[in-house]
Formats: C-alpha cells, structure tokens, sequence
C-alpha cells in the first residue's frame, strides 16, 4: 500500500484498503469535503505524489457517481465540481478519462469543453 494511501484515510478518516481505495471510501455526503482536502492539498504544495492526485479524483468521482445514483447532487454541487474539474484536470488525466469515457448525461455536462 503507498503510504499516502495511508496519509489521505488518516486525514479523512477513512479506511486504508489497499485496492479500489475511491470507491471503497466514496461518500457522496462529504463530496464538498473532498474537494475542500484536494484544493487546500494542492495550495499548500502538500500533494507531491501524481498518484495522490488521481487517487483524491478517484475518491471525489467515485462519491458523485454515487451522489447521481441517489440523486443528491444539485446544481450548487454540479457546479462547483465542474469548476473543480475545469482547473485541475491535468492532475488526474486518467481518471478523467476513464469517467469521461462512461459518456453518461451527468458526466457529459461536468465535463463540456474539455475534449
């Protein structure tokens, strides 16, 4: 398991499973909290790993996804993650490419105007 695998689950209070660690960790009540952990990361140069960036992503995508099955992502949300993805998309291009490659509704619109 890399150690910032353990450094994200100790500071989000989440479990440190060593595969599918986004999905098994997504929470779409705590979407605007992940996002909040990634920017502050970010702005502090705390990140220094490609892979904490694209594990963070798997972890905030993972959660909306799950926000879109149960219907608890409005607009302020949506909007915010569009933001979200518009200026930080080349810290996880693989992960963005695998969810933009879904081609569902929700992710079309999150993501316009980047490909």
């Amino acid at each position: 398991m890399k150690n910032w695998i353990k450094k994200l689950s100790t500071d989000l209070n989440l479990e440190p499973t060593p595969e599918d660690w986004g999905v098994m960790n997504s929470d779409p009540d705590r979407i605007e909290e992940f996002v909040d952990y990634y920017e502050w990361n970010k702005e502090e140069n705390k990140i220094e790993d490609k892979g904490e960036f694209e594990t963070l992503a798997e972890l905030i995508f993972n959660s909306v996804e799950d926000g879109f099955a149960m219907g608890v992502v409005d607009a302020d949300i949506k909007g915010r993650l569009g933001e979200f993805i518009k200026e930080h998309a080349e810290d996880f291009p693989t992960t963005l490419d695998y969810w933009i490659s879904l081609e569902s509704p929700e992710w079309k619109d999150l993501t316009s105007g980047l490909k």
